[in-house]
């Protein structure tokens, strides 16, 4: 599954939003992901380590950056 880490606040997650449909659009695949706000997660989820915007693959950063260690800061 495909997650975009984002929040309200982030400037750059509606750009990263658009072009992660063209992208998929363009490979032939349908633009099909979870949208995930960061803000609303609790504190304990791992995932409000990762910078917003931030795509995740199954989990895992699509860009390689491991995953924060706990515990973890508050989103940004």
């Amino acid at each position: 599954m495909l997650t975009l880490l984002t929040c309200s606040e982030c400037a750059a997650g509606p750009e990263l939003r658009r072009r992660l449909h063209a992208a998929l659009r363009q490979l032939g695949v349908k633009p099909i992901f979870s949208i995930v706000d960061v803000a609303a997660l609790p504190l304990t989820d791992p995932r409000v380590a990762y910078p917003a915007p931030t795509l995740l693959w199954r989990d895992r950063d699509l860009f390689g950056v491991p995953e924060p260690p706990a515990p973890y800061p508050p989103p940004t």
